[in-house]
């Protein structure tokens, strides 16, 4: 994978890839992923 390129969870999923970064609202990344399909979920509480 060239620099700047990003691969989606379904990569990981397909078994293309062993692992992704995804990055956004996890309420959303969770409920559009397969269930008992992750391992870790890292969240960072919004400091504004």
């Amino acid at each position: 994978m060239k620099e700047g390129q990003s691969v989606g969870i379904g990569a990981v999923l397909s078994g293309e890839r062993k692992w992704t970064v995804a990055q956004g609202d996890c309420r959303e990344l969770l409920r559009a992923m397969p269930a008992e399909s992750c391992h870790l979920v890292c969240t960072s509480p919004p400091y504004w």
